[in-house]
C-alpha cells in the first residue's frame, strides 16, 4: 500500500484535493479482512483476463456493497507486448470513458478518497492514480517519479484524456 500524501502547503490552500492510495491485491484483501476502510471512499479495481481455468487472479476482489467500485478486467501488458497479446493502443484498455464517468460522478457526489488496486499495485493502479491526481491536483508526476511504481502509460493517457473530455462534456451540458 502506498499513499499519495497531500503536501502541507497545498493542503492549506486547497481543501478540494483528491486523495489516492495505491494497493496490491494482497494488501487490499488484508485491509478488507481487518475491516478498516476509509470513509468517503470509492475504489477502482483491476483484475486479469483468464489465461487458465480457475486462475485466482482473474476474479474481482470482493468489496463491501456500500462502497462504489469500478471493476476493470484489463491485463497488465507492457507496450512492447500489446501485439503479441492481440491488442493495439486503441483496443487495449476499453474502460477509459466509463471509468472517467465513474470518477467524475464520485467526485461530484463529494467522494474525496480513491483506492486504486491491481495485482501488484505497480502498473495499472498507479496509472489510474496518476491520471486522477494529475487531473484534480496537478501532481500526477509524483507517481511517475516514484521508483516504486511503473505506471502503464497507455492506461494513464487514455484515462487522463477521457477525464478531460467527459468533464468538458459535463460543462457544456449545463
Amino acid at each position: 500500500m502506498i499513499s499519495i500524501f497531500k503536501r502541507k502547503s497545498r493542503e492549506k490552500l486547497d481543501n478540494n484535493r483528491i486523495n489516492v492510495t495505491i494497493f496490491s491485491r494482497e494488501k487490499i484483501e488484508e485491509l478488507l479482512k481487518q475491516g478498516s476502510l476509509q470513509n468517503n471512499l470509492a475504489v477502482i479495481s483491476f483484475y486479469d483476463n483468464p489465461m487458465i481455468v480457475d486462475d485466482p487472479y482473474c476474479v474481482p476482489v470482493n468489496y463491501p456493497n456500500n462502497i462504489p467500485v469500478f471493476f476493470s478486467q484489463t491485463d497488465d501488458i507492457a507496450y512492447e507486448f500489446l501485439a503479441v497479446r492481440g491488442y493495439s493502443e486503441e483496443t487495449y484498455f476499453q474502460d477509459d470513458v466509463e471509468m472517467a464517468k465513474f470518477i467524475l460522478s464520485c467526485v461530484n457526489k463529494g467522494i474525496k478518497n480513491f483506492y486504486c488496486q491491481c495485482e501488484f499495485g505497480q502498473s495499472r493502479s498507479s496509472a489510474v492514480a496518476a491520471a486522477i491526481t494529475e487531473f484534480y491536483n496537478k501532481d500526477g508526476i509524483e507517481i511517475f517519479s516514484n521508483h516504486q511504481f511503473s505506471p502503464n502509460k497507455i492506461i494513464y493517457r487514455k484515462l487522463f484524456n477521457a477525464l478531460k473530455m467527459q468533464n468538458f462534456l459535463i460543462a457544456i451540458n449545463f
